[in-house]
């Protein structure tokens, strides 16, 4: 599943459909989050191999990620861990639960809280509050 929405947020990025469109908002619910601090890093790279490769790009790939995409993570990964190695991430994270599904676990604010709260208020705030509010802004 998740190879489908690399897949479909590689061609926007790289095709300039964030660059026409940079209030665009893309959210991407659960399918987790292991595949996103790995594609924000090797669409950088590609691009820095193959400049004429990205169609009149003005930012870096994981730039129109961390502006225009949000990703839920499952309860059960290391989001803290992705943050770490990728720290872009924290950006675009946001909180999500799919209780009382299997996959969405109880008490996952909790749980997300515990690996996340040595980032500080500031980041808690986005994961828990503004980057889902980015989604679904006011009408």
């Amino acid at each position: 599943l998740r190879m489908a929405v690399e897949n479909y947020l590689t061609t926007m990025v790289l095709g300039g459909v964030f660059e026409r469109h940079p209030r665009l908002r893309f959210g991407v619910i659960e399918c987790g989050a292991n595949w996103l601090g790995p594609l924000m890093e090797s669409l950088d790279m590609w691009l820095d191999i193959f400049p004429k490769a990205a169609h009149d790009l003005t930012l870096r790939p994981s730039e129109y990620i961390r502006r225009n995409v949000r990703v839920t993570a499952y309860h059960f990964e290391p989001v803290d861990t992705y943050i770490d190695r990728y720290p872009g991430v924290a950006d675009v994270l946001a909180y999500g639960s799919d209780y009382p599904h299997v996959e969405g676990g109880r008490h996952s604010h909790q749980r997300f809280f515990e690996k996340v709260s040595r980032f500080g208020d500031e980041f808690l705030e986005r994961f828990f509050v503004t980057n889902a509010q980015w989604l679904m802004p006011p009408i």
